[in-house]
């Protein structure tokens, strides 16, 4: 979700609750804090309801849906039906080619052509694949217009979309297609609400809304649709999810670990009231039997050790913390002890470091920004000494758990018989449902 510090997405394949060869995104990014107001009051009537995805360079380091960073000075496009700009018949496959003091070249079949405004539109009445030159296993296919347009950096496209259209390419992205349909519904609603909360937000903004990641929500347009995804994106058309009359940051991660955080805890956000600590309605072990065993990190998971001689200099590398241990020196032997939170499972809420007469503290929210998203998954993490040389972090939970837990949707509606809006209810305090459009 939003413009996240990056991390590396996980994938699975789970034994119990779903067949081997279906793919769960677990994602464990975390927003900007402060990343806009926690709700954007909505129009009497918004019509079409339209997200513009930027879906071109994919740049994060790794990502199971697009693969490594896109190169972007060059990319094909093609289509089993003409591409068209405008009137004019381009051809059904085309090659982009980035040319920096005159926008960039489209080579097709019979075409040459120089785009020196720096952009152009796209459609066609089949789906428009992007090749990915870095990424060729990667070639996704999309529907509506896309606009190629160029900077500085290079090439980057655009993904003109209605909002219906994009969610069944973003639901079976980010849970389990074959999971009851109340969560495939509440995850439907969720994600509607946060993509209209973007498109108003961005409205502003040059080019586009979101991008196809996790740092919003995983996109990779028809590519990856199925019926079942899609019904329940038709079922619940147009509905999101408002907190007095605004349309809410609908928050959602893969789980809590046992109980969800605040935005305003995690994000800073210290107006969000809707989305607040709430515990889930199973416990750990009840989750724990539908995973196969071999896949328990998404209850339970091990950090990397790490070299207690290494952390001070590791700290000093930080722009955000080194002024703070600037007094520490990275050759001098420190000692470390915890401090933990009695009320959220006695975990780690500091860390002291110190240093002869000197001592200062990393936050929870501190380690994990320093240490890495991928290595430390969640927020609910213990410290583990090992015969004071090195030290490693143990924790529950995948993700920032701010809102919806995924898993603890399906568990709602798999065991307990919730239906999709009870699920959201849960998870999104003093919330009303409205349909938009």
């Amino acid at each position: 979700m939003r413009l996240f510090y990056i991390l590396t997405l996980s994938l699975f394949f789970l034994g119990s609750a779903w067949s081997f060869n279906d793919i769960s995104p677990v994602q464990s990014q975390s927003p900007l804090l402060n990343d806009g107001p926690w709700g954007i009051d909505l129009p009497e009537k918004i019509s079409p309801m339209q997200i513009r995805v930027l879906i071109f360079p994919h740049t994060l380091k790794k990502d199971y849906r697009h693969g490594v960073p896109d190169n972007p000075h060059k990319l094909k496009i093609f289509s089993e039906s003409p591409i068209k700009s405008g009137s004019q018949v381009l051809g059904k496959n085309l090659t982009f080619t980035f040319n920096k003091s005159k926008g960039f070249k489209i080579k097709g079949e019979d075409l040459k052509k120089e785009i020196t405004s720096r952009f152009i539109k796209l459609t066609s009445k089949s789906p428009i694949s992007l090749f990915r030159e870095n990424n060729p296993k990667k070639t996704h296919k999309y529907v509506g217009k896309i606009e190629v347009r160029a900077n500085k950096f290079g090439l980057f496209v655009v993904n003109h979309i209605t909002i219906e259209d994009y969610l069944k390419g973003v639901v079976p992205n980010e849970v389990v297609k074959t999971w009851p349909i109340e969560v495939l519904k509440a995850q439907a609603v969720a994600a509607r609400t946060y993509a209209v909360y973007h498109s108003l937000s961005g409205q502003d903004s040059a080019f586009w809304d979101v991008d196809d990641t996790a740092r919003y929500q995983v996109f990779t347009g028809v590519t990856h649709s199925v019926s079942k995804t899609n019904h329940s994106v038709m079922e619940t058309k147009n509905e999101v999810m408002t907190y007095k009359d605004k349309i809410i940051k609908a928050y959602f991660h893969a789980y809590s670990g046992g109980k969800t955080s605040s935005a305003k805890e995690i994000f800073g956000e210290i107006d969000n009231e809707y989305c607040l600590d709430n515990a889930e309605v199973f416990s750990r072990e009840d989750l724990l039997k539908e995973l196969n065993p071999k896949f328990a990190w998404i209850v339970e998971w091990i950090g990397p050790k790490i070299k207690k001689s290494n952390l001070i200099k590791q700290i000093k590398k930080s722009a955000k913390l080194s002024q703070k241990f600037k007094d520490f020196n990275e050759s001098t032997e420190i000692d470390l002890k915890p401090e933990r939170d009695k009320d959220n499972f006695q975990s780690l809420t500091k860390l002291w470091i110190l240093q002869k007469d000197k001592e200062e503290f990393l936050t929870y929210k501190e380690i994990r920004s320093l240490f890495g998203y991928g290595k430390i998954p969640s927020y609910w993490f213990y410290f583990y000494q090992n015969q004071q040389v090195s030290f490693q972090f143990k924790g529950h939970g995948w993700g920032h758990h701010v809102g919806m837990s995924q898993w603890g949707a399906y568990m709602m509606a798999k065991n307990y018989n919730y239906q999709y809006k009870e699920i959201l209810e849960h998870y999104y305090n003093g919330i009303s449902f409205r349909k938009v459009n």
